[in-house]
């Protein structure tokens, strides 16, 4: 969703979390308040650093830096750089954690071709 200014933008987001309130209340849904946040993708870090929350229903969304979408850490500016520290560091521990089995294992053991 795009806008102009940031008072545009809030309130177009404000119009569209209205409908989504109007159909969450006819089809008689519940939702879970510390599922919910939300991401503002742009630029620069510091964009509509004002923003920090939307008012739905009765509940208020929090902003988000970073946000797990199906496995993948997303941030604000589409870096990735959550994702790779994210993943760097489980590589080191699994790696740390070969290291020490070496010592273990005899090394006829190995399954290395």
């Amino acid at each position: 969703m795009a806008a102009q200014t940031g008072i545009q933008l809030l309130s177009r987001i404000s119009s569209c979390l209205e409908i989504v309130e109007k159909w969450k209340k006819l089809n008689k849904l519940n939702m879970k308040h510390s599922k919910f946040c939300f991401l503002l993708y742009h630029r620069s870090s510091n964009y509509y650093a004002w923003i920090d929350r939307l008012n739905f229903g009765d509940m208020s969304i929090l902003r988000t830096n970073c946000r797990k979408y199906l496995g993948v850490l997303t941030d604000e500016c589409l870096s990735f750089r959550e994702h790779t520290d994210y993943i760097s560091l489980i590589l080191a521990r699994n790696v740390g954690i070969l290291r020490k089995l070496k010592y273990i294992f005899p090394r006829d053991h190995y399954i290395i071709p």
